[in-house]
């Protein structure tokens, strides 16, 4: 997701419908990014966040998602022995506590074991 593009809510206030095609595309890059593809789970998040009241800057955004992932079919993560010791385990966490559009909290995580991510 491209940083200096900032989403903003739809400025009608119209209410979206929530069976649209937008909505079911989220839901299955969601379940990739969940299991695949770690790497667009932050963009999958804010893209997510609109899905009742999306505007075209939204769509847009999400087709640059999917140019990425693309981009990316070749991709994959390795698991290798590290530093001697295969079960080396590594984790990582963030959080911003307000969303500038919602002032809601964001997290992540990321746990990473044998030089790949596992969660």
């Amino acid at each position: 997701m491209d940083p200096n593009i900032a989403l903003e809510p739809n400025p009608d206030g119209n209410i979206g419908d929530r069976s649209n095609s937008y909505t079911r595309l989220i839901g299955k890059l969601q379940f990739i990014a969940n299991t695949t593809q770690l790497d667009i789970a932050h963009a999958i998040s804010r893209l997510s966040s609109y899905m009742a009241n999306l505007t075209m800057q939204h769509v847009s955004t999400l087709k640059h998602v999917l140019r990425y992932l693309s981009g990316t079919r070749t991709y994959g993560i390795k698991y290798s022995d590290v530093l001697g010791h295969p079960n080396h385990f590594l984790g990582y966490a963030n959080a911003a506590f307000t969303n500038a559009d919602e002032q809601k909290l964001t997290s992540g995580y990321i746990f990473m074991m044998a030089g790949g991510a596992i969660t």
